[in-house]
């Protein structure tokens, strides 16, 4: 386990992943600084919903991007079934491989949490939308790791993947409308607007709440409610084990 720890680790390191992250979240957080230094009011406010969201947008297309095309190059050049080789079962590998991708989001989410304090946020509502974040970002990287084994090009994985995600992220919007669309709706369409939203609920069910992680208003207004931070905790730790098992089912259905 501490050798495939240490080969992710290192591939990532290799594929310049820390630097390309960091160097693109630090060129975001010095454009948020000059946008809200241009803002006539609340700048500071300005400046960090725009680095919390696009950091943690780059941070998701960053380690999506570099799981897919990993992956791809392992199966490609055979390093897949060196690894395979190893007195290690296939269990062992998808959960050690997938610990060494939660070590890669962790050493990125910290350094994104930690620029923001160029931005004054408060400091309770900053430590939560920092573990919030590292929590996202796991939850993205056994995704990732699920979408990347199971399709078979790495463009496909990462559109599987990132598709997901945005629906994930977007789920209590759709929601939000077709609740409004079925109050407002005149009889005729009420039965179809109600099979819109069980399905949506449904949706929901199967897909994580990635809405309700790393928000931007923590970072202004405090800290939420200690259910919120239990409430996301209890998520990561249900779906994270759910992918990684997906990912143990799809790998034992190949053969190498």
């Amino acid at each position: 386990m501490q050798a495939t720890l240490r080969y992710v680790l290192l591939t990532a390191l290799r594929d310049r992943l820390f630097l390309t992250i960091l160097v693109l979240a630090a060129l975001i957080y010095l454009a948020a600084g000059f946008l809200g230094d241009a803002a006539l009011a609340e700048g500071r406010d300005l400046k960090l919903s725009l680095a919390a969201g696009s950091g943690r947008a780059v941070l998701v297309a960053g380690l999506l991007t570099f799981i897919a095309f990993h992956v791809r190059r392992m199966s490609e050049n055979r390093e897949l079934e060196t690894l395979l080789a190893r007195p290690i079962s296939r269990t062992g590998f998808v959960m050690a491989y997938g610990l060494g991708l939660g070590a890669v989001a962790a050493l990125l989410a910290l350094p994104l949490a930690l620029g923001l304090l160029f931005f004054a946020p408060d400091i309770g509502g900053l430590l939560v939308w920092g573990l919030s974040l590292l929590e996202e970002a796991v939850i993205v990287a056994a995704l990732g790791l699920f979408a990347a084994l199971a399709l078979e090009t790495a463009v496909s994985a990462v559109l599987a993947a990132g598709g997901i995600y945005i629906l994930a992220r977007l789920m209590s919007v759709f929601i939000g409308i077709a609740e409004k669309r079925l109050i407002e709706s005149e009889t005729q369409n009420q039965t179809l607007d109600l099979l819109v939203r069980l399905g949506l609920k449904a949706l929901s069910i199967l897909l994580p709440r990635l809405d309700v992680y790393a928000q931007s208003a923590w970072l202004v207004y405090g800290p939420p409610a200690l259910e919120t931070v239990f409430f996301l905790l209890a998520q990561t730790l249900v779906y994270v084990p759910l992918l990684l098992l997906a990912s143990v089912f799809d790998l034992r259905r190949k053969r190498f």
